[in-house]
């Protein structure tokens, strides 16, 4: 890493303010080489944890897990895996050697599994005792891929053509007092969208290029 720390006072953050509020020709290369970046790294890194996150949501699918939740037993272990796990990379975080600061960014990854499995506990729960209770959630998740790019959208306008000033601005609880307020019109949208059309946009492109391939390749395999 950088030996210079990326503040806002920094001339790396100046360089990099002025970079993505440029032109949009500008961004769209910044974008392209971004994507580049990341289609060469993600298959060596993130990609790994992902696939495991996939076979470990299928094995607790197939144990029932998201019917039942965890024991009381299991539940104590994630909480003492989670705490430490997090307690751990703390730690690591607030050093001033920058190999212990990059393995703490590991641990953040780490500690998220049994933080998560805890969140999915208490969801089943709530589920179990109120079925509806989550409904609004529920929605959010139906339109999940439209509203992912509709949110991305919405903060490229934002942050980047109608108020850049706001990212030498905006503190920590600004950007969460706006994170939460897009929360609460989230699932609102979502709630008001499904009441007139079943499938998100975006979802409904999806499957129908999904089909028709599948469908082309069942065509090909009859002939």
């Amino acid at each position: 890493g950088s030996d210079e720390p990326f503040t806002r006072e920094s001339s790396l953050f100046a360089e990099q303010y002025s970079a993505w509020t440029s032109g949009y020709a500008d961004q769209l290369l910044l974008h392209l080489m971004q994507v580049g970046y990341m289609a060469l790294v993600i298959p060596f890194t993130i990609m790994w944890f992902t696939a495991g996150l996939m076979l470990l949501g299928m094995a607790l699918y197939q144990q029932g897990t998201f019917e039942r939740g965890f024991s009381k037993s299991v539940l104590v272990k994630l909480v003492l895996a989670s705490a430490t796990l997090s307690l751990l990379d703390t730690i690591l975080g607030l050093t001033k050697n920058t190999i212990l600061v990059a393995f703490s960014d590991v641990l953040i990854m780490l500690s998220a599994i049994p933080m998560a499995l805890i969140y999915i506990h208490i969801i089943v729960k709530v589920c179990q005792n109120n079925p509806n209770i989550l409904t609004p959630l529920q929605n959010v998740g139906k339109l999940a891929f439209s509203l992912y790019i509709l949110q991305s959208i919405v903060g490229v306008l934002v942050f980047r053509h109608l108020a850049p000033e706001l990212l030498l601005s905006l503190d920590r609880w600004g950007y969460m007092a706006m994170a939460l307020v897009y929360s609460v019109v989230q699932l609102l949208l979502a709630s008001v969208y499904l009441r007139y059309f079943k499938q998100g946009p975006l979802e409904k492109l999806w499957r129908h290029l999904t089909f028709k391939k599948y469908t082309a390749s069942q065509e090909h395999k009859q002939a």
